[in-house]
């Protein structure tokens, strides 16, 4: 049986080759697929109702990407990063996500601020219950409901880069890691609500600094305790769950 969440392709202008490509970036940020892991074109093809044809394109696009790699006798692998690739891809994150809030001040409606407070209410109402992969793809709809709305040229960058990031659930299972986020996207939507940019931006850049330096504590505690310097990038998938 294969461990892929089975989705049949829907009738729609993307391509079958678009369409898993965009299913296994979003499956890759998501967490689904951890570094290390093992894709296996006839899994893909199966879960995602698509031929083999459109999922070796796809891979093929996501090593262009660097994403995945191929190596002889195992296929495709989602790559790990090093600690400078990954301080990088949060720097662009806090640059590019920062700019996308500031300029959504001014464009989101009343009823796109609606649906952010829909959706953290969710998250705060769940944040210590839900498992915390749940909480992450919530946590994804929420940033995403602003980038959408600021420029479609900014939020696909920044979907490029989420997708590029290895995926760190885990701060969702902190009790005061999960607070903290909450109470900083109750922040980052009054600011948006009153139109000040430029509060929202700067509480953006706070929040995805705040998970940057939590993961890297993460990532540093386990190194002390194995005493294993590699450990967080592309070994132990609870670090990067």
């Amino acid at each position: 049986m294969s461990m892929y969440p089975r989705e049949q392709l829907n009738d729609g202008p993307l391509s079958k080759t678009e369409y898993v490509l965009e299913r296994l970036r979003n499956d890759i940020a998501a967490g689904t697929f951890l570094p290390g892991h093992q894709l296996r074109q006839h899994d893909v093809a199966q879960a995602y109702g698509v031929s083999p044809t459109p999922v070796r394109e796809a891979l093929r696009l996501l090593a262009s990407d660097g994403l995945v790699v191929y190596a002889r006798h195992k296929g495709a692998t989602v790559l790990g990063l090093t600690p400078s690739e990954l301080s990088d891809l949060y720097s662009l994150r806090i640059a590019m996500e920062g700019l996308a809030v500031e300029v959504a001040a001014g464009r989101l409606t009343a009823e796109d601020i609606d649906r952010l407070r829909a959706i953290n209410v969710t998250l705060h109402e769940n944040r210590h219950s839900w498992e915390p992969a749940a909480l992450s793809a919530l946590n994804r709809d929420f940033h995403f409901g602003i980038y959408l709305a600021s420029s479609p040229i900014i939020s696909s960058q920044i979907k490029h880069v989420w997708s590029a990031t290895p995926p760190f659930g885990r701060v969702w299972g902190d009790a005061d890691q999960a607070d903290r986020l909450v109470e900083e996207h109750d922040r980052i939507i009054d600011a948006l609500a009153t139109r000040d940019g430029v509060l929202a931006r700067q509480v953006m850049e706070q929040h995805i600094r705040g998970s940057a330096h939590f993961r890297e504590k993460m990532i540093s505690s386990a190194r002390l305790a194995t005493g294993d310097r590699s450990l967080g990038l592309d070994g132990d998938p609870t670090i990067l769950a």
